[in-house]
């Protein structure tokens, strides 16, 4: 329960932090009377929007470079297999346990 607390609390200080850097809220105080203080607060959902749809773009544009690199990647296996099943074929076994052959090793 308390890493929860504690992973809730770090969410809460990112999000302050950054959306005080990206100039996503504007905190402000002004005194109205003798002893009396006013905390304003001015959220500009438009930036926010903004950022959240440049961010979304970001992310599509690196998906799709990605999702095109590893589509080339797998032409290029593609493309290598056969060179590969060439190179890794199956033993023959009859080639491989030939009996004149392990006597010819066995006499040197």
């Amino acid at each position: 329960m308390r890493n929860m607390l504690a992973f809730l609390a770090a969410l809460v200080l990112i999000f302050a932090g950054l959306g005080w850097y990206l100039d996503w809220y504007r905190l402000g105080t002004s005194q109205i009377s003798e002893g009396h203080r006013q905390i304003t607060i001015d959220i500009n959902t438009a930036k926010i929007g903004q950022d959240l749809s440049k961010a979304n773009e970001k992310l599509q544009n690196k998906l799709a470079d990605k999702n095109k690199t590893l589509t080339r990647e797998k032409k290029s296996h593609e493309q290598d297999l056969p060179a590969w099943r060439e190179k890794h074929k199956p033993i023959d076994t009859e080639e491989f346990f030939d009996v004149e052959h392990l006597d010819r090793f066995l006499e040197r």
